[in-house]
Parts: C-alpha cells; sequence; structure tokens
C-alpha cells in the first residue's frame, strides 16, 4: 500500500513539474524583447515611427509620433518593429526597434497621442488584456491611466487608414462593439 502511494505521489509530481516547466517555456518566449510588428487588426496596418530615419539620433526621435502603415514601408527601414519587454502576465514596456525609447502616451485623457520617449520614463507601461471581439485581436491598455491603444480614426465606422496616429482612449467593453476597429492588435 505504501509503496503504490510512493508510485502515485511520485507521478503526480512529475506532472506538475512537467506543466511547471511548460508554463516557465511558454512564459519565456512572450516575455523578453521578441521583435514583433503591433498591428490594428481592422486595417491589417503596422504602428511605424514618424521620421525613423533618424534612427540613429535618439534626440531626433524623442517625441515623434507613432501612427500606421503598411507593412511594405515599415519592413524596409525598421521603422515597424517593435520590442515588447517585460514578465508575462505583468505589464510591458513597447520598445521600438534596437533603441532606449518606448510608446508613451502624452497624457492620460482621451486623445492623449502615443509617442517614442526614454523607456524608463513613468507611465510608458502597458499590458496586452484577453482576446475578443469579432477578431483575434487583444486590447493594450496603458497602467498610467487604464485607456487603450487607439488608432485615431476619422474614417470610422471603417478602420483606421494609413498615417492613423496612436492615441489612448476608453477601452471598448462589450466583444461586438464597433469601435474595436481601432482598438483590436495583434502581434506577428
Amino acid at each position: 500500500m505504501m509503496k503504490s502511494r510512493g508510485i502515485v505521489l511520485s507521478r503526480v509530481l512529475i506532472l506538475i513539474l512537467a506543466q511547471l516547466a511548460l508554463l516557465t517555456s511558454n512564459q519565456a518566449s512572450a516575455a523578453g524583447s521578441s521583435e514583433t510588428f503591433l498591428t490594428n487588426v481592422g486595417s491589417g496596418l503596422d504602428a511605424s515611427v514618424i521620421g525613423a530615419l533618424c534612427h540613429e539620433n535618439v534626440t531626433c526621435l524623442r517625441g515623434r509620433r507613432i501612427w500606421l502603415e503598411t507593412r511594405e514601408e515599415t519592413w524596409a527601414s525598421h521603422e515597424g518593429i517593435f520590442h515588447f519587454d517585460g514578465q508575462y502576465g505583468a505589464y510591458y514596456k513597447i520598445r521600438w526597434f534596437n533603441s532606449n525609447l518606448c510608446a508613451h502616451p502624452t497624457g492620460r485623457g482621451n486623445g492623449s497621442l502615443v509617442v517614442l520617449a526614454d523607456c524608463d520614463s513613468p507611465g510608458n507601461q502597458w499590458r496586452v488584456e484577453g482576446f475578443f471581439g469579432t477578431t483575434t485581436g487583444a486590447h493594450v491598455v496603458s497602467k498610467n491611466s487604464g485607456r487603450c491603444l487607439d488608432a485615431s480614426n476619422p474614417n470610422f465606422p471603417r478602420p483606421p487608414r494609413p498615417l492613423a496616429f496612436l492615441q489612448i482612449w476608453d477601452c471598448t467593453k462589450a466583444p461586438d462593439d464597433a469601435w474595436d476597429v481601432n482598438q483590436e492588435w495583434t502581434f506577428d
């Protein structure tokens, strides 16, 4: 009887350790600084940096707005490559390409633009919140304001157009909210 309990307990322990190893592996791949495009689901456009041609000059880039462009435009110059730095399930810094500049809201209210700022600046932490809605996108929520990353969109209810600036806005609450067209993002 004692021997069979020991075998059962050792099998349970092995299963728990295997689950823990898998969880740790998944967290490691989601964290760190893997390169990704931040893509608006509604339009298929990628976040990019205005004036990225001065990417060697951090002073030139500080305060630059982030906007939407096609993948072809962002890929050629690496203007649309971001890194999500942080711990899985916690807050991330959305760092632009190979720099120490991160996506940073200029304020806490609706319509505050998202620009590049030093990564150690307060207020530039984000979390990815649940995949829901009519697509497979996720909300990217600012820790500082609780508002979502949003594409400015005078074209609403159609998807945002190229050159739409990124801003923060109250997060949509319902899965089929029409405004999700501006707030759903994928990472690839």
